[in-house]
C-alpha cells in the first residue's frame, strides 16, 4: 500500500488531478486493491458526486471517499482495534 499526499494552492489542480489518477487506476483494474480518496469532512458527497460523474466511467466499487475520521475507523476496523 502507498500513501501520496498532493499539497498546493487553491486552484492548481489537485482535485483533476485526483480524480483523473482515480478513473485511469478503475479503467486499468477494476477489480484491484481499495483506492482512498480522502478529502475534508465537508468536501465527502462533494467529492463523491464528482468520482460518480466521471465521464467514461460506468460505476465504481473499489473506489472510497473518506474524511480523516472515517479513514481512521476503516482502520481499526481493518487491524482489530
Amino acid at each position: 500500500m502507498s500513501l501520496r499526499l498532493l499539497i498546493g494552492r487553491a486552484g492548481s489542480g489537485k482535485t483533476h488531478w485526483c480524480l483523473d489518477e482515480i478513473r485511469q487506476r478503475l479503467e486499468a483494474d477494476p477489480g484491484g486493491p481499495p483506492l482512498f480518496y480522502v478529502v475534508p469532512e465537508a468536501m465527502t458527497f462533494q467529492a463523491e458526486r464528482a468520482l460518480a460523474s466521471l465521464p467514461g466511467l460506468g460505476g465504481f466499487a473499489r473506489a472510497r471517499v473518506v474524511s480523516f475520521s472515517r479513514l481512521a475507523q476503516a482502520i481499526l476496523q481493518e487491524v482489530g482495534g
